[in-house]
């Protein structure tokens, strides 16, 4: 739902649900990236918050800039095995 409110036209709900989705980010990224990544493989949920899980997913993971990227990089590698091919197999 959070990402179905993520696209609302009312700002506040949209406002509400990025805020949401940041601070879910900081807080737990392991989860994060899982939920996103079940999120997109799931074809039982909405294409609207499928696609824009994917988004998220990839902007989590990459970033045009240079610095960026390698904090995200170095993210994603100190993440656990485990969780990395559970990620893998949710999007597959």
């Amino acid at each position: 739902q959070i990402l179905l409110n993520a696209q609302s036209f009312d700002g506040s709900i949209r406002k509400a649900a990025e805020d949401g989705l940041k601070l879910f980010q900081e807080q737990n990224l392991p989860a994060f990236l899982l939920s996103l990544a079940q999120e997109l493989g799931n074809d039982g949920k909405p294409p609207e918050s499928r696609k824009l899980a994917g988004l998220i997913l990839k902007n989590a993971l990459d970033s045009k800039e240079v610095s960026g990227r390698a904090h995200l990089l170095g993210a994603w590698a100190s993440l656990d095995r485990g969780l990395k091919a559970q990620i893998k197999a949710s999007l597959l």
